[in-house]
């Protein structure tokens, strides 16, 4: 299974430029943090059908393989980046021991714990809290998929899935009534897997499932609830930690399903070459964007010319990420092989 899916690059081209948006200027745009959200869904979405196109091909679930492929999209970029910032931290001339600490939390996938309890806030590489939230989801979820496809019906499967997805957000909502801090609410594993879980269950239940007619119905509230989000609230909002996160999840599950099937308006916001280009290294610009504008921000103040000189290595960092280190990698795949006295699958001519 591909572990990109090109029709999707356009909704991560705008959920990456909402981070981005949110960081050069946080108390201007605050709900660029929702971009993070579009990312958890499309997750969710993408690894659980990568894992079910396995099974349809080798008649199981192909876990060893599935982890192969995530160390090959995540950790190649990443280790770069981290190396990047322990060697520019005595080059900067950077307080090294907190620099380092965030190295090693980063490496561990630990990251979002420490922002969660408030043990780490802000740095170089806070952002990779939302990196360690996910690859802590990709080590549960493969054995939880094992369990529920064994349940008699895809539609049960489903069914337990949105019976977890109501627990997490029940869960963050006691947490949130309870007076625990935004930060716990929004970097926990166990308060923020409602949106990952929504990829997932979009994914059981197959994107060709929804009607067409609920599609263009439901796909303009959600970008207009979207939109709402990104002009009004930010990520401590206690909207957001009451339901405010899971809504933002079902929109953004909404547009992936509108994102198979565009339209007109559709193509033209998501199919145009720049944004593709965008998309494709989205995951580079991520990584980037945060020292980038740290070390600019530090060196040359906050001001819009230093945002725009930090936006400007991010791009070029992320373009040659993609061409020397992700691409090289994503281009060594494992595919499924078939099940025992099944036939072997005929390649296509070319």
């Amino acid at each position: 299974m591909r572990d990109r899916r090109p029709e999707l690059d356009g909704l991560r081209a705008y959920a990456v430029a909402a981070v981005v948006a949110l960081h050069v200027a946080p108390n201007t745009i605050r709900g660029g943090f929702l971009g993070v959200d579009v990312f958890f869904v499309l997750s969710g979405f993408l690894i659980t059908e990568s894992l079910l196109g396995d099974r349809d091909a080798a008649g199981r679930l192909r876990i060893r393989a599935f982890y192969a492929r995530r160390v090959r999209r995540i950790w190649p970029a990443l280790a770069v980046l981290l190396i990047a910032v322990a060697a520019g931290t005595l080059l900067a001339g950077l307080p090294y021991a907190r620099q380092y600490r965030q190295v090693l939390l980063a490496a561990a996938s630990l990251t979002n714990w420490f922002v969660a309890f408030d043990f780490e806030r802000g740095g170089i590489l806070a952002h990779t809290w939302s990196l360690s939230l996910e690859e802590q989801f990709y080590l549960l979820w493969p054995t939880l998929l094992t369990l529920l496809l064994r349940l008699p019906s895809r539609r049960a499967a489903v069914a337990v899935v949105v019976g977890a997805i109501v627990a997490v957000a029940a869960w963050r909502l006691a947490l949130a009534l309870g007076g625990a801090a935004p930060a716990r609410t929004y970097a926990g594993l166990d308060t923020r897997a409602d949106a990952l879980l929504i990829g997932c269950a979009l994914a059981l239940a197959g994107v060709e499932a929804v009607p067409e007619r609920l599609v263009r119905a439901l796909a303009p509230i959600a970008l207009a609830v979207l939109v709402a989000v990104f002009v009004r609230l930010g990520w401590t909002s206690r909207v957001m930690a009451m339901g405010g996160f899971t809504v933002v999840a079902l929109c953004a599950a909404v547009l992936v399903v509108a994102a198979h099937r565009p339209g007109r308006i559709g193509r033209c916001l998501l199919g145009n070459r720049l944004v593709l280009w965008v998309g494709a290294r989205s995951y580079g610009i991520y990584l980037w964007h945060v020292p980038m504008l740290f070390l600019a921000f530090r060196k040359l103040g906050a001001n819009p010319a230093s945002a725009l000189l930090a936006l400007a290595g991010t791009i070029a960092l992320a373009a040659l990420s993609y061409r020397w280190i992700e691409r090289p990698f994503l281009r060594r795949r494992d595919e499924p092989r078939p099940a025992a006295g099944a036939p072997a699958p005929v390649r296509p001519a070319r």
